[in-house]
């Protein structure tokens, strides 16, 4: 199977990006640093498009069946998922107590089922150690085998993406009618994004990288036109754009290539992960006056630790044992 050295440095970037909106946020920044910080936060939609086309790619060029690749997908992600989930039951549930009341009584049953951003909860059982995210990557694998048989063709994934589209925009008026939020279901309004990176894997393999970038780039003009320019849709058109002008990218020097090759091969085990050593930095900033400088080098420090920690303690063991029995 080919490998995209494009979308290596792209999750990369998309992986830096995020975690210096969150050491930006505790850093107070001001001024025309903290609007580049916090546009960094977009770079979850980059992960998500990098992961819808990667999803697709996998599963057609392997010819997985669906349970074998439901498998090999959910054990990538969710070993770790569930490690830095144990550490918020010990640590918020046993040491420090200091989850709220939850009005639908489940608890720390929305982790760990995974369904906090299908029912809505409020503060930590929201959102606690940033992962929102990963219910919605369990949807899109969930769905990736059905995807890969209906879009098997770039044509294909161009409806689907705007079947995709027009079906958000059903639920919206639905929601209105219901005068419910996105809270509730929030994963199904995310494939949308997963679906650009769909259409460009779907361009890639068939050769149609620049018909599908203009098209794209009108579509682009559409979002810019009906909201701004840092929509999340309008972006999603830009990254996918991107990713497709940048397939035949790949740095010269070899120092340059193995930074990005050890970075992200953690990328994973850095998302996830600085999230717990951003809870610790917002614990001791509850009791101390931290520096900028004690603040960035624990964030730096701290991820790293974490990440070496998840990754040869809990990934690189669990899918050595998985692929053994698989």
């Amino acid at each position: 199977m080919k490998y995209f050295k494009n979308l290596s440095y792209l999750r990369v970037i998309a992986c830096i990006a995020i975690v210096c909106t969150h050491i930006s946020q505790r850093l107070m920044l001001e001024g025309r640093i903290y609007e580049l910080t916090h546009y960094m936060q977009h770079g979850v939609y980059l992960f998500f498009i990098i992961s819808g086309f990667l999803a697709l790619y996998t599963y057609s060029e392997n010819n997985y069946s669906p349970v074998r690749y439901w498998i090999k997908r959910l054990a990538r992600i969710l070993p770790v998922y569930y490690a830095v989930v144990i550490y918020d039951i010990i640590v918020h549930g046993l040491i420090l107590k200091d989850m709220p009341h939850d009005w639908a009584g489940l608890g720390w049953l929305r982790y760990i089922f995974i369904i906090g951003q299908y029912i809505p909860g409020e503060n930590q059982w929201r959102n606690l150690s940033f992962t929102w995210t990963i219910g919605i990557f369990v949807l899109f694998y969930i769905m990736t085998p059905i995807l890969a048989r209906i879009m098997k063709t770039y044509r294909s994934s161009l409806v689907g993406l705007a079947v995709t589209y027009l079906c958000m925009i059903g639920l919206d008026i639905l929601y209105a009618r219901l005068e419910i939020t996105r809270d509730w279901f929030t994963p199904l309004f995310y494939v949308l994004y997963f679906m650009f990176g769909a259409v460009a894997c779907r361009a890639v393999q068939e050769h149609k990288a620049d018909r599908a970038s203009l098209l794209l780039a009108c579509i682009m003009l559409y979002f810019f036109a009906m909201s701004k320019f840092n929509s999340p849709y309008t972006l999603s058109c830009l990254f996918t754009i991107i990713v497709l002008a940048s397939m035949n990218v790949e740095f010269k020097n070899s120092y340059v290539n193995k930074m990005f090759d050890v970075l992200d091969r953690f990328s994973y085990e850095i998302y996830l992960g600085h999230a717990v050593v951003m809870e610790i930095i917002d614990m001791l900033m509850a009791s101390y006056i931290l520096p900028e400088a004690a603040i960035t080098g624990i964030a730096v420090v701290g991820t790293t630790i974490v990440s070496v920690v998840l990754y040869y303690g809990v990934d690189r063991p669990v899918n050595a044992f998985i692929r053994r029995r698989t």
